[in-house]
């Protein structure tokens, strides 16, 4: 094979390997983020109540038990 085959193809390569690392690290960076049914926004591992009286953390609601008076 030519050298000059060689060497595009190792510059392609290498470009292409710098940029999928960079990707992988920028994204893994990114908070999460929820919307609740209020429309606000919050992030990973927040708890907030609703006006329901409905708990959510993470998107998900949470059931607990709460003692009754």
């Amino acid at each position: 094979m030519n050298h000059k085959i060689k060497i595009a193809l190792a510059l392609i390569t290498g470009g292409t390997l710098v940029y999928l690392s960079r990707k992988m690290k920028n994204s893994k960076n990114k908070p999460e983020i929820f919307t609740g049914e209020d429309g606000k926004v919050y992030q990973k591992d927040e708890t907030y109540l609703t006006t329901d009286g409905k708990m959510y953390k993470n998107g998900k609601e949470v059931h607990f038990k709460t003692p009754e008076i």
